[in-house]
């Protein structure tokens, strides 16, 4: 098969690549509605994001091998469709009081939007260099900043005005644009393989990318930071909503002040990239996140739970993640042979670590609010080791 020597757009990447977080949290706003509905209890009803994050994690693994069998663009064209099917299956099921009929709606929905973030970081290993490629994924950090805060927000506004059942009705059209939009990418696949699918090749592909230390490692830290955004939209509804006692489209709206962190972070490591090595940025945003966390932390702990120290922390936290996130995630994917197997592997990694934590939650009491800062504590001192590890054995390679 023939590849098009244009790259792929920016702009349709940044929407794309943030289709399966959208969908994560758009409804988050309305997980106490949840609860009430189907008459479950908080941990319960956190259920229903947890399985969303199971078929996001477990779906990035079959769109490597698909995408080296059929091309780049036919497996997005099917997780677009089974993401739209899933999320009109969800709005409909939600109506009605088998919680389990409903979440196995979600489930499809995850597996078929995972194929956005999947394919985007695929798209930009296949023909960006690493500075190249570590630039689109800031923008595409942009994406991940602002799409999932004004989906809680829209949330929000959807629960308020109509119900949290179309909120998955709201996911199914955000599917449909993005599907009118993949039209104008290129295909960067190169030739097929008409073996991509075949058991023992697709085992042996992901044990190569797998034995690649160094991105097993990006994809790790990578990992710790992606959960601390999977928590916050998991406990901070029901610190809000339920122990504040903000109404969900107030909720909506005050979590646009974390976005600022992810912002203002996206753009700095995208503006640092030509002037200060990648691991130097990916220290300071260590030291900025762990700042934040511990800052929450002793805000908790006195008692002051109120909505500016649930949400200006989160600016620190963000903003040190963004310079951790946009530099890990192009260092692991440039030096990949197999882009396709290797985008896989890290984002099933990646979304694995923010799934395990989000499980935790069913397991450990979460009603007070300091668990969410100890939660982080807990991911930055894995974290720090880490990246540690990553900045004595690469340094070298990673500078240049």
């Amino acid at each position: 098969m023939e590849t098009s020597s244009k790259k792929p757009q920016t702009a349709i990447l940044v929407l794309l690549v943030s289709l399966a977080s959208v969908g994560a949290v758009l409804f988050t706003p309305g997980l106490p509605g949840i609860a009430k509905h189907f008459e479950l209890s908080t941990a319960e009803a956190q259920l229903t994001l947890s399985l969303f994050l199971i078929g996001y994690t477990l779906g990035q693994l079959p769109w490597g091998p698909l995408a080296n069998r059929f091309g780049r663009k036919p497996s997005l064209y099917f997780g677009l469709s089974l993401s739209i099917f899933g999320a009109l299956g969800a709005f409909i099921t939600g109506f009605f009081s088998s919680y389990g009929l409903f979440l196995s709606f979600v489930l499809i929905a995850a597996i078929g939007a995972s194929v956005g973030l999947k394919t985007t970081f695929t798209l930009i290993g296949d023909v960006f260099t690493q500075k190249e490629a570590t630039k689109r994924i800031a923008y595409c950090g942009l994406s991940f900043a602002i799409a999932p805060g004004l989906a809680v927000a829209f949330g929000g506004f959807i629960i308020s005005w109509l119900n949290w059942q179309s909120c998955f009705a709201a996911l199914a059209v955000y599917g449909g644009i993005l599907s009118y939009l993949s039209s104008f990418l290129p295909e960067t696949g190169g030739e097929l393989d008409p073996h991509a699918l075949l058991g023992k090749k697709v085992l042996d592909g992901f044990l190569v990318e797998l034995g690649d230390r160094r991105l097993v490692l990006c994809a790790l830290i990578w990992g710790l930071g992606t959960a601390t955004v999977y928590l916050f939209a998991n406990m901070a509804p029901f610190i809000g909503i339920d122990y504040i006692g903000l109404s969900p489209e107030t909720y909506g709206l005050w979590n646009f002040i974390p976005l600022v962190g992810l912002v203002f972070g996206c753009l700095s490591a995208r503006a640092l990239v030509d002037e200060v090595s990648a691991i130097k940025v990916m220290i300071t945003g260590f030291f900025l996140f762990a700042v934040g966390i511990v800052l929450q932390l002793a805000l908790f702990l006195s008692g002051k739970v109120v909505p500016w120290s649930l949400f200006f922390p989160m600016i620190m936290i963000y903003f040190g993640f963004s310079l951790i996130f946009v530099n890990v995630s192009g260092m692991a994917l440039v030096n990949a042979k197999n882009k396709s197997n290797a985008s896989s592997v890290v984002n099933f990694i990646d979304m694995g670590i923010a799934l395990l934590a989000c499980l935790l939650l069913t397991f450990i009491p979460t009603k007070i609010p300091a668990s969410l800062p100890l939660f982080y504590a807990a991911l930055a001192l894995i974290m720090g080791p880490a990246l540690f590890i990553l900045v004595r054995r690469f340094k070298s390679t990673s500078d240049d």
